[in-house]
């Protein structure tokens, strides 16, 4: 009965490994209900300014919450990600692989899963999931419509429920939230991190290597370096970025600028040597007549 359970349930990590990867091919991504069928409808309807005026007080707050039944341990759900990326290449020696690592790898743990086991599990999500899915959604809208979203009002919110039901849970104590809140702010920093240090590595030109190289390093102190004390805010990093962001642009529109002169410059020479063509052969056309 024990391997008939065993080998249930990770026919059930497969089966979801294999939605996963096919979501894109069961349903359909453009079609009723969804973001680029309602940016499609504004464009058509030339409805620009209809929604900037809805976003400015619009925002969707999503809240996630666990429940004992759906947990999975964090090796598994890595197991799962892993595998879901496999079967998108049809790459069938990392299936195989990943597929001997789920049938060795344990499902239940010997002791119950505390409430801040079952936050961190949530935390995954957050880090692999609707991060990377909230900042594409708020990135579509802005390169769509510049104009409609405001950074006075956030369109998407994360709202993270265990580790704070202490309404509901009696095991859940003051200093499980603490805990719970201290893991929320070390994932989104990890998160930061990771983007900052891919970025520093395109943006190595004189001017904006340095502050993203000072930001990298503080975000990683405060992520990494133990007993590190927390120094480093939202406003700090925002405001960074956006110095960055300015510089970038205004070295873009100089560029452009001395672009745009050298191309007139080598346009009136153009015409100056067809000038001077034109007169000689009209004085030689003269001089024969």
């Amino acid at each position: 009965m024990f391997k008939f359970n065993q080998y249930v349930e990770r026919q059930v990590v497969l089966f979801d490994a294999l939605e996963d990867a096919a979501y894109k091919n069961t349903h359909d991504l453009s079609g009723a209900g969804t973001l680029k069928q309602v940016m499609g409808d504004v464009m058509q309807n030339n409805n620009a300014e209809a929604l900037a005026e809805v976003l400015r007080t619009f925002g969707v707050r999503l809240v996630l919450t666990a429940h004992p039944t759906q947990f999975y341990p964090g090796s598994v759900l890595g197991i799962i990600h892993d595998l879901s990326r496999a079967l998108i290449k049809n790459d069938s020696v990392e299936i195989n692989t990943y597929l001997q690592q789920l049938g060795k790898t344990p499902f239940l743990k010997k002791k119950k899963p505390t409430p801040f086991d079952e936050a961190i599990s949530l935390v995954w999500f957050l880090e692999n999931v609707f991060y990377t899915a909230a900042g594409r959604i708020v990135n579509e809208l802005k390169s769509q419509f510049p104009g409609a979203v405001s950074d006075q009002n956030a369109v998407l919110q994360m709202g993270f429920w265990p580790g704070g039901d202490r309404d509901g849970n009696p095991f859940v104590k003051c200093d499980t939230t603490l805990k719970v809140a201290d893991a929320l702010r070390s994932a989104i920093l990890k998160c930061y991190y990771l983007d900052v240090r891919r970025l520093k590595r395109r943006l190595t030109f004189h001017g904006v290597e340095e502050p993203i190289a000072e930001l990298e390093t503080k975000l990683y102190d405060n992520v990494f370096v133990p007993g590190f004390e927390i120094n480093i805010t939202t406003k700090e990093i925002k405001d960074t970025l956006v110095s960055i962001k300015k510089f970038w642009r205004r070295a873009i529109t100089l560029c452009l600028h001395l672009r745009y002169k050298a191309l007139l410059i080598r346009l009136i020479f153009l015409v100056y040597t067809l000038l001077r063509l034109i007169f000689a052969r009209t004085a030689a056309y003269i001089k024969n007549y």
